[in-house]
């Protein structure tokens, strides 16, 4: 008959950590595990774990559980945790692990990490300044994996390389590994590196577009292969194209370039074109594409058009400038119209707006006995609206002739028949009745009054803008400004007061 006597156990758990920091709050996903250099004392029973801010341990919290994970919220300042075993006999020594104050500062002791791989073997080897760590943490997890949970760890005592068991890692799977140096219960700033236990060629190519196309070029553009598809670490890309039954050409740009021009390309043809992403393992294809060359380039095509546009501009020129040569006069009468003489104008009225005033100077004191006239035209303007009783639309303008001499004296001053004047309820005479007075006065036979003091009279008296019986306006026709065959002055403006 045996006896068994239950003890407590003797030996502490390994404890590991990962820290997850959101939003300023913290969490912390803690691991352990029993020793397996160590023979269990009995079962099991639970974990009782504990944490508390280190400046604060009277804040302590406990939590108990039969797994072997578990995790806690923390704030931005520094914790510390312990883990105990226990069974019926009672509880193991506490494993004890710090968690850092966020933003704390850690010592660099690890300066590099070498991966040695050979068939299905694999050696981890780095480097510490440090000879007196003892405990080295060796931390991986898949590179593309998010899973919280899927997180590995294994303690390295006393040594600087690790050789895993055979199936720790899987084939053509990117894992990130970090060493880090356990100081007591502090751990230190970890080195990290990337690799695959094995690599293959990629699961898939670059799937590869057409960015920009000329007439002897083309930019390509390729996508980036997925973690989980690449197999291995891309090493390079490969661009394979040809015309239409022409040589095929190969081009190899670094793993870091997705983008490329290909030159010197035949205009308006036919071209193919694929890209290959390759490992160390091998390379694999992607999609092929199928583009068509310009026949010519955009530039070109500017430069014709631009030289056409020209050309027509030129012959635009020269064309109007041969017309102009051939039909120069009827051009010079159409920018430079001759202004027609009112002395050759067949018209038989006067427009109704406008007040033309002539004087009609006979002069029959000549020694040679003959009878002159004396012509003078002055300008009309309009007359002022206030000299109406009825305010009308558009200015009237009173026509004003005055004809003198010693035997015959002949005044008319003619209005247009639809106005009156102010203070005398009279109408006047339309130009046709002034014309036949001015015929009158041309018909007369000699004077005694000496022409030069009546003229002077006539001019004192239709010039004076203020008198007893007249209100006189002098201004200049427009109609008659221009005429090179007369200079001619129109006197207009007759009101009676």
């Amino acid at each position: 008959q045996h006896c068994f006597i239950l003890i407590a156990p003797s030996h502490k758990v390994d404890l590991w950590r990962r820290i997850h920091a959101s939003h300023g709050n913290r969490s912390v996903q803690l691991k352990w595990r029993e020793r397996n250099d160590v023979k269990a004392s009995g079962i099991t029973l639970g974990y009782r774990v504990k944490w508390f801010p280190e400046d604060r341990t009277a804040t302590q919290r406990t939590e108990t559980t039969t797994l072997k994970d578990i995790t806690i919220q923390v704030s931005g300042k520094a914790y510390l945790v312990s883990v105990v075993s226990y069974n019926s006999a009672g509880v193991s020594p506490a494993a004890f692990l710090r968690i850092p104050a966020d933003g704390g500062i850690t010592c660099k002791l690890i300066n590099y990490i070498q991966i040695l791989k050979w068939d299905d073997n694999l050696i981890i080897k780095w480097n510490a300044t440090a000879a007196e760590i003892g405990i080295f943490v060796v931390e991986w997890h898949r590179a593309y994996d998010t899973n919280s949970n899927d997180l590995y760890w294994q303690y390295i005592k006393n040594s600087t390389e690790w050789t895993p068991q055979k199936g720790t890692f899987e084939p053509y799977t990117c894992f990130i590994l970090s060493v880090y140096p356990l100081v007591g219960d502090k751990v230190e700033a970890s080195s990290t590196v990337d690799f695959y236990f094995k690599e293959g060629a990629p699961r898939r190519g670059p799937s590869v577009t057409t960015k920009s196309l000329s007439n002897t070029e083309v930019t390509l553009k390729w996508d980036t292969i997925p973690e989980e598809d690449r197999n291995g670490f891309i090493t390079n890309y490969t661009i394979f194209y040809q015309s239409l039954n022409g040589k095929q050409s190969v081009v190899t740009v670094d793993y870091s370039i997705h983008e490329y021009t290909l030159q010197a390309l035949a205009p308006n043809t036919l071209h193919s074109v694929y890209v290959t992403a390759g490992t160390q393992a091998g390379s694999t294809c992607g999609n092929i594409v199928h583009f068509n060359t310009m026949k010519y380039n955009k530039d070109d095509i500017g430069r014709l058009f631009g030289g056409v546009g020209m050309s027509l501009g030129l012959l635009f020129v020269l064309a109007f400038g041969v017309l102009c040569a051939q039909k120069r006069h009827r051009f010079g009468n159409l920018c430079l119209p001759d202004v027609p003489s009112p002395a050759d104008s067949s018209m038989a009225d006067w427009p109704s707006n406008w007040t033309q005033t002539t004087t009609f100077l006979l002069n029959t004191a000549h020694s040679d006995g003959m009878v002159h006239s004396d012509l003078y035209v002055f300008d009309a303007a309009p007359l002022e609206e206030k000299y109406f009783k009825h305010v009308v639309s558009e200015q009237r303008i009173a026509p004003f002739i005055v004809c003198n001499s010693e035997d015959y004296k002949h005044e008319t001053r003619g209005f247009p028949q639809e106005a009156e004047v102010t203070g005398k309820q009279k109408s006047f005479d339309k130009l046709p009745d002034l014309l036949q007075a001015a015929t009158a006065c041309n018909s007369l036979q000699g004077s005694s009054t000496p022409p030069h003091d009546q003229n002077e009279g006539i001019r004192k008296e239709l010039i004076t803008s203020e008198s007893e019986e007249h209100n006189v306006k002098i201004a200049i026709n427009p109609y008659l400004k221009n005429p090179a065959r007369m200079r001619d002055t129109l006197i207009l403006g007759y009101i009676s007061k």
